[in-house]
């Protein structure tokens, strides 16, 4: 609490620094999303109703704060776009591409179709559980979608709960053996330069 009151003083504090005050006009200026506009002079008209509000597109080259918005599908890959830092405004919103490749690599690496299950139950629990806070339920969306790719590169590779359908477990001819079997296209330990051939491309 304590925290949460001396950032809300120290935003304050900047903004008067920010802005140019005299004894009868004070003006701010900043940005603001198009589609944000019309809440922003909603609240200025409810909270501030002598104040006037001026909105112009930026200028060509000019500094502008970046905010990427996707889709719900995607919007999880933020996550991971905010450790290397937004893209420049006048780029492109590299998101769609980003996730697809992060999901297969990411099943390659762990494909098993039972470490598979766990992250997709796992991951859509949590995101059950944390709607209300936007980061970590969109972490955990990213594991559930994490664990889908998991469990079908791990149908793909041959890979179920590790060794677990041999027979010295479940006995001969099990259901996870016929799963396996049925399922299977590619088995990596067999033939490993196929298997790096795909990786690589």
């Amino acid at each position: 609490v304590l925290a949460g009151h001396w950032d809300g003083a120290r935003r304050a504090q900047k903004a008067k620094g920010d802005a140019i005050e005299g004894r009868w006009v004070h003006l701010v200026s900043g940005y603001c999303r198009e589609r944000d506009l019309a809440r922003v002079e909603g609240a200025l008209r409810k909270d501030a109703p002598e104040a006037q509000l001026s909105a112009e597109d930026p200028a060509a080259g000019e500094a502008v704060p970046v905010s990427i918005t996707s889709s719900r599908i995607i919007r999880p890959i933020h996550m991971l776009i905010n450790l290397f830092g937004f893209p420049p405004y006048a780029s492109f919103d590299p998101s769609p591409f980003i996730i697809g490749n992060f999901l297969v690599f990411f099943g390659i690496c762990f494909g098993d179709v039972g470490y598979g299950l766990m992250l997709t139950a796992l991951g859509f629990y949590l995101s059950r559980k944390t709607r209300a806070y936007a980061g970590v339920s969109n972490f955990a969306k990213l594991l559930f979608y994490a664990g889908i790719s998991t469990t079908i590169f791990g149908m793909l590779l041959g890979s179920w709960f590790g060794d677990l359908y041999m027979e010295k477990y479940l006995g001969a001819d099990n259901f996870v053996l016929r799963a396996k079997e049925a399922t299977m296209v590619l088995d990596p330990l067999a033939d490993p330069v196929t298997m790096l051939i795909l990786a690589l491309c």
